[in-house]
């Protein structure tokens, strides 16, 4: 009696395992992210050394990526001991990256939506008293103006309305400050974004002609050793040489089809800039987090990487990037001393696209593992929490959502446009081979 006991009691805890498993797999099915699609009750996700796995009866279904100038990507069964079973057709990888796309523009189609929503009869696209106005409006546009042909939808009013709100808040020199009320002063990082956004209306609804008034006042500003000089009151003396200005205004000139006056002075000041740490510096003024100004600085230098100039420059800036990331896929500093933060979110989109232009590619599980993190945050009404901005104390409490919605928008317009070149590669060549 005592052994038929033994054995029943082993079957009960056997069949409870498995109940267990089940449901805890089924859970992480449920889950909205990036592999939700295509996941199975009977496929347990989980990430192993850095790679995509699916446990299923002994066999690790492990998605590889081969060729970094084609993006080719493939898949292959393999068992325990990494022994080839199979490649599946590249069609049928296709199809899947086809449903995730499909999923990628419907969330992004909401988050539009949300940023269309914020904008003000002033033009203005903000939440708050408008304390950083003028920069969410022009950044909000951008964002919305990048999805505009995927989408299929027309955004005229909506930009001519912010176009006629960012034009009144000009100063005499064309030059804008994050706010409308500028008393003349002027923010470089805001302008080079403002000139970033006529660029790209220029065949719609501005003249080139206005763009290159405000590119060659930009310019003249530039002093020899590489760097801008700043009007403005709001940002101190030995903070207007700041990694992030340069790159912004450099970034603003090349995209509206100019030179700096002294570019290789530019280019050499933000190679000599970076800290042992691998980033560019972190203040309360730039957002509290190494991580805005890294995104516009890797930008550059991915863009102006001659000769393997900056490699050593991206390689550091990866190292600490992928070091940073936490085990749920996002990234978050604290900034000591203050308790008004940007969100994880913000600073997850921050430096995703930090790691995109340090030449890693969309399918890299890193990206993936942010990016599923970041579709799950989002909120109901289509935005991302973003935070405060940290000023310090309790005067100002800034909120961060539509600059955050505005960034993740732009991270996944460019994450949309990698995997559309993939499936199309995956579309053209329907079986891979080893």
């Amino acid at each position: 009696m005592g052994m038929k006991n033994m054995k029943r009691t082993a079957v009960f805890v056997m069949v409870l395992f498995f109940v267990m498993n089940a449901t805890v797999v089924a859970k992480k099915a449920r889950i909205s992210g990036m592999h939700t699609e295509y996941a199975s009750n009977t496929l347990q996700y989980t990430y192993s050394k850095g790679v995509d796995v699916y446990k299923k009866k002994g066999l690790y279904r492990h998605i590889a990526y081969f060729g970094s100038n084609e993006d080719i990507r493939r898949t292959v069964l393999s068992d325990i001991n990494g022994n080839v079973i199979h490649h599946a057709a590249n069609a049928a990888r296709a199809a899947d990256l086809a449903g995730f796309i499909s999923h990628i523009v419907q969330r992004n189609s909401k988050a539009v939506n949300y940023l269309l929503k914020q904008q003000k009869q002033s033009g203005a696209v903000c939440i708050d008293s408008g304390l950083f106005n003028v920069w969410e409006t022009i950044n909000a546009v951008l964002a919305v103006l990048s999805w505009e042909d995927v989408l299929q939808k027309d955004f005229d009013y909506f930009t001519k309305k912010a176009l006629k709100f960012l034009k009144t808040s000009e100063n005499n020199d064309g030059m804008v400050l994050h706010r409308k009320e500028h008393n003349g002063s002027y923010c470089l990082e805001t302008s080079s974004e403002y000139i970033r956004l006529l660029t790209l209306l220029k065949t719609k609804t501005v003249s080139e002609e206005i763009i290159k008034k405000k590119s060659i006042y930009l310019k003249k500003q530039q002093i020899a050793d590489g760097t801008w000089k700043m009007m403005s009151s709001e940002i101190r003396e030995d903070l207007q040489k700041f990694p992030s200005v340069i790159a912004f205004a450099f970034r603003a000139l090349s995209e509206s089809g100019d030179n700096c006056v002294y570019e290789k002075e530019a280019l050499l000041f933000i190679k000599n800039t970076q800290n042992k740490d691998g980033h560019w510096g972190i203040d309360w003024r730039f957002y509290g987090t190494p991580f805005y100004a890294m995104e516009p600085v890797l930008d550059v230098m991915q863009k102006n990487n001659k000769g393997g100039y900056f490699n050593n420059n991206i390689k550091k800036a990866k190292k600490f990037i992928l070091k940073s990331q936490r085990s749920d896929g996002s990234w978050f500093f604290k900034l000591d001393g203050f308790k008004n933060l940007p969100s994880a979110e913000l600073q997850t989109a921050l430096a995703l696209s930090s790691l995109l232009h340090c030449n890693v590619e969309v399918t890299d599980i890193r990206i993936q593992k942010g990016m599923d993190w970041l579709l799950m945050k989002q909120r109901e009404d289509g935005s991302w929490r973003g935070g405060y901005f940290p000023v310090p104390g309790f005067m100002v409490r800034k909120v961060e959502d539509i600059y955050t919605t505005s960034k993740i928008l732009m991270l996944f317009y460019r994450v949309y446009k990698d995997m559309i070149t993939l499936q199309k590669y995956l579309e053209s060549h329907p079986v891979s081979r080893k």
